[in-house]
């Protein structure tokens, strides 16, 4: 009986932790947390079997939501596979065909969500006279007013908690991974689910039971989702107004807007859908209107930027100082006094206002220094003030990390930025900027980890790539290597980079080993698979020719004719590369006529040593080989010729004395190989 008790009472406590973190906002209260974690732990040892599934359910999605606001994810996911075990459902993506435009012709598979049950809920009831809130239709004369699927298979009755349920898998899947367009449309098919499920589309559909509270809450997180859309904006916008409205009206009554599932919907309150829909009217330029509800609600930051925009700074000084003569001296009011004003003292204070409790106090007198002084040993002490206050400030960790690198304390930047992806891990940046720190640090085997972990939240963002490239050949991961060299060149279209090939290369020819211990050997088809990828898009680099070649030669346990002829040819492409117009006047630079000497002697080298038959047999094979060597060899003669007539022309025009010198050494070198030439022909 005492077990029962105290797990209700803990129950209800964190029903109290939940309002209380509501209240504060965004802001996450290091004090709260602790709280939470102790109900959690006091929580699991009262829960057994003679507790109610309604209570036992409450009690996992209010842990679940509140570990993924504190950025507990893995506990957040635990809490809500339990959840869905109590509840006997299967939670899944799945793609259906059908229409989501007025003149498609042709269905496609769109996204949505399947319920699978393992056993039939008893919760399930069809719908009532129940009173929900009003949803706006989406006024295009392109989109349909929703997805019109071609098969419906049969629409499973979602209960209350059900909805609920699907509800909280969209905030747990919209905090945990990245923000980006797959997210976004994960996201709707949550609550898309729930919609339809409400309200039907038709009157074939089954309209399940729901309540006003999880229909709010639904129609809310469609609307922040769907403000991104130009097309479905204004629906966003007017859905907002209608939800923040329906607060006003005497109908429905209080019971009958289901405050029984106020916490299993965690539906908005009032100033969150008006401030909402206040951000929304600032994003489509609509200040004046945003301002009148940002003043009602007191959100200083948003009423200072709405007067900006209006071009009424000195205003927005005039409202806060207003109110910090009416007596209401608070650290948030200096702070935005601060903020508007550009002036440090005000910030100072807050500090004193507040006690010397005030994080955002110190986090903005950090920022000014940091930004306007340039003083960062300052603003490090500010930062680490104001995260000693609140650590749960994953904003305040990425900035104070910033700082740290301007100020070159790499050990406090790795620390701050280590902090930073603890709390939230898809924050690619953070990881990216933690690796820089250790990187300078020289712990490179831990940098291309952290590199490799912020590729995973910005798949797609080159830089990162590029980052892990550099890396990987330094420390001879070069598995890594060339799967990001690949990844640049999917990404990019064309990417070279002379420089990480020519240690691979190396790496294979001298039979180095990597960073696992293996031979670099056993990678080279891998790595001529490369060169034929790099070559492809980046026909003009000579480098690459040259160590493509270098690595065709190298082929164990002997050169084939086939190869010995492709390693010909990339030092041909590689001297076309060498004195192609784009690349300047060769002939006046040292550097290029010697890379051309040697590239045309290496030509020669190859072609005085081929490859020698296994067998007495090919007597064939070793023609048509012969035939290929001569007919290079006149190819050779030709261009030595070319080469040499350029030179010959520019020693005419040209006064300076070295240059002069330098030409003549050229001519000297490439004559003899010219004569060398002519002897094979011959």
């Amino acid at each position: 009986m005492f077990l029962f008790q105290s797990f209700l009472y803990h129950l209800n406590y964190l029903k109290c932790i939940y309002l209380h973190q509501y209240l504060i906002g965004d802001e996450r209260s290091p004090k709260l947390k602790s709280e939470f974690q102790d109900i959690i732990n006091v929580c699991e040892e009262c829960l057994d079997s003679t507790h109610t599934t309604e209570d036992v359910i409450q009690y996992l999605m209010l842990s679940s939501y509140l570990s993924a606001f504190y950025y507990e994810y893995e506990a957040s996911k635990t809490f809500a596979s339990r959840c869905a075990q109590y509840l006997n459902i299967d939670v899944k993506f799945c793609g259906v065909l059908g229409k989501c435009t007025r003149f498609q012709e042709k269905e496609v598979a769109n996204l949505t969500v399947k319920v699978n049950r393992v056993v039939e809920s008893k919760d399930n009831k069809t719908s009532g006279n129940f009173p929900l809130p009003q949803i706006i239709p989406l006024s295009d004369d392109v989109l349909l007013n929703s997805v019109i699927f071609s098969t419906i298979e049969e629409q499973s009755i979602l209960s209350n908690t059900e909805q609920s349920f699907i509800l909280l898998l969209c905030e747990l899947h919209r905090r945990h991974y990245p923000r980006d367009d797959l997210t976004e449309q994960q996201c709707l098919a949550y609550i898309n689910t729930v919609i339809r499920a409400v309200y039907p589309d038709s009157e074939n559909e089954i309209k399940s039971s729901s309540s006003w509270s999880i229909a709010t809450e639904a129609l809310f997180r469609r609307s922040l989702l769907e403000h991104n859309s130009v097309r479905k904006t204004e629906r966003a916008l007017s859905q907002l107004e209608e939800l923040s409205c329906q607060f006003k009206r005497t109908s429905p009554s209080f019971s009958e807007r289901s405050p029984s599932s106020f916490f299993l919907s965690r539906m908005p309150s009032i100033w969150t859908l008006q401030v909402e829909q206040g951000r929304l009217l600032m994003k489509i330029g609509c200040y004046k209107s945003a301002l009148d509800i940002f003043l009602l609600w007191d959100k200083w930051s948003e009423i200072i930027e709405c007067y900006i925009h209006l071009n009424k700074r000195e205003k927005a000084e005039e409202v806060i100082r207003s109110r910090l003569n009416s007596g209401d001296e608070s650290a948030e009011l200096y702070c935005s006094l601060g903020d508007v004003t550009n002036d440090r003292q005000h910030y100072l204070k807050a500090w004193e206002v507040s006690g010397c409790k005030s994080a955002r106090a110190m986090r903005s007198l950090a920022v000014t220094y940091m930004y306007t002084d340039k003083d960062y040993q300052k603003a490090i002490e500010c930062f680490q003030k104001s995260l000693e206050i609140n650590t749960m400030q994953v904003n305040v960790w990425f900035t104070f990390g910033c700082c740290c690198l301007q100020a070159k304390d790499f050990v406090k930047a790795e620390n701050a930025f280590r902090s930073c992806v603890r709390l939230d891990p898809d924050n690619f940046e953070a990881w990216n900027n933690c690796a820089t720190a250790v990187l300078i640090q020289g712990k490179k085997n831990i940098a291309l980890k952290l590199m490799k972990e912020a590729c995973k939240y910005s798949y797609e963002n080159w830089r990162i790539w590029e980052n892990i490239l550099l890396i990987s050949a330094d420390v001879k991961a070069f598995h890594e290597t060339m799967h990001a060299y690949h990844r640049l060149l999917d990404l990019q279209g064309k990417y070279a980079n002379p420089q990480v090939l020519s240690v691979m290369v190396k790496g294979v020819v001298l039979n180095e080993m990597d960073s696992t211990g293996n031979p670099v050997s056993n990678l080279r088809a891998r790595l001529l698979e490369l060169f034929g990828r790099v070559t492809a898009s980046t026909p003009n680099d000579a480098v690459i020719w040259n160590e493509y070649a270098h690595l065709l030669v190298d082929e164990l346990p002997q050169m084939t004719y086939t190869t010995y002829q492709r390693a010909v040819h990339c030092l041909q492409a590689a001297h076309r590369c060498r004195i192609q117009p784009s690349e300047g006047p060769w002939e006046q630079s040292t550097k290029k006529c010697e890379a051309i000497i040697d590239g045309l002697k290496a030509l020669l080298d190859l072609l005085n040593n081929p490859p020698k038959s296994k067998n007495d047999n090919e007597s064939n094979e070793e023609d048509q080989l012969n035939t290929f060597i001569q007919s290079t060899l006149a190819t050779l003669r030709i261009s030595l010729k070319s080469v040499i007539s350029k030179l010959k022309i520019a020693e005419e025009s040209i006064l300076s004395i070295d240059v002069q010198d330098m030409i003549r050494s050229s001519l000297k070198d490439l004559n003899e190989l010219l004569i060398d030439v002519e002897k094979k022909l011959n």
